[in-house]
């Protein structure tokens, strides 16, 4: 699997501040391009084989 992208086109990246059903957050890890910050590793979300993990005020 290759790149995620925005509706609007833009690639998903680390570090993105998005707004995820009402609550801001910031992309944490991407998984199809093995993208993953300091405290999510790789080794406890690469089962889930693709996505992105989004930490958020309102989710967690």
């Amino acid at each position: 699997m290759g790149k995620l992208y925005y509706t609007s086109g833009e690639e998903i990246r680390i570090g993105d501040i998005v707004n995820f059903s009402g609550s801001i957050g910031k992309v944490l890890f991407i998984i199809q391009t093995k993208q993953y910050s300091e405290n999510y590793p790789e080794s406890d979300w690469s089962y889930l084989k693709h996505g992105f993990g989004v930490e958020t005020e309102k989710y967690g």
